[in-house]
């Protein structure tokens, strides 16, 4: 009979317990809508047949919703508590990708933060989180930062994600992001519920033979409501079918 054994959380997992409490704090609620994104999905193929290089749906989804953002400072906005309540626009967007990553033998979600998404080419935001899924741990600032949190004693990681979420905007937009986005589309599958501490939250499903695809925002309630989630995955699927389609035929 096999013997139990008693592990101590990983790096990694310690740093996601810590944003797991942060996020059940947030009346979090989520959109849905169902994207025809045939017109992207077309100019993906070609750009992969030209040999431009592969563009993911991420660095698509990415670079969609900063150029959304960059017109909507509400998709820059998150709500403080301390020492009173109030908002907080950040200047720019700052994009937190989930990243699955190999930690000593462990499967594990790193976070690779992107400043100015708004301001970088698909093939740069892929370039980026190309490096962040296949690159040294230590080439990515955010996952440095990461795994030295981790290394903290539980009081004063909290400590450091509480200032980070309900103290301060500035360290918010650079710990959390203004946007995160988290998806398992690559396995044929779709997440259907996701806690983070970011305002604003993305996860897509895969795309069906029709360009269809399933898109999710995970919003804060504080900072608006869903009427306008609705309006804002409408003019990100535009924004995709334009916008970005037009940068890969470029």
């Amino acid at each position: 009979m096999p013997s139990s054994l008693l592990t101590r959380p990983s790096a990694p997992r310690r740093v996601v317990a810590d944003l797991l409490s942060r996020a059940r704090r947030m009346p979090l609620v989520a959109a849905q809508r169902r994207m025809r994104l045939a017109p992207i999905a077309a100019a993906r193929e070609a750009a992969r047949t030209r040999s431009a290089g592969r563009i993911g749906w991420a660095a698509c989804f990415v670079r969609g919703f900063a150029l959304l953002a960059a017109e909507r400072p509400t998709l820059r906005r998150c709500h403080l508590s301390f020492p009173l309540a109030r908002y907080y626009d950040h200047f720019e967007s700052v994009a937190s990708v989930v990243i699955d990553r190999d930690w000593q033998g462990e499967r594990a979600p790193f976070y690779c933060t992107m400043r100015h998404p708004e301001q970088r080419s698909l093939a740069e935001i892929q370039e980026r989180l190309t490096r962040a899924k296949s690159g040294p741990l230590d080439a990515t600032g955010s996952y440095r930062l990461m795994l030295r949190i981790a290394r903290y004693p539980a009081p004063l990681r909290r400590a450091l994600w509480w200032a980070a979420t309900e103290l301060s905007g500035l360290l918010h937009a650079r710990r959390v992001g203004t946007f995160a986005l988290s998806s398992i589309a690559s396995t044929g599958s779709e997440l259907i519920w996701i806690l983070s501490p970011a305002t604003s939250t993305l996860s897509y499903g895969p795309i069906d033979a029709e360009g269809r695809m399933d898109v999710r925002l995970f919003f804060d309630h504080r900072v608006f409501d869903g009427a306008l989630a609705g309006e804002i995955l409408e003019a990100l699927e535009d924004v995709l079918n334009d916008r970005v389609a037009a940068e890969l035929k470029a």
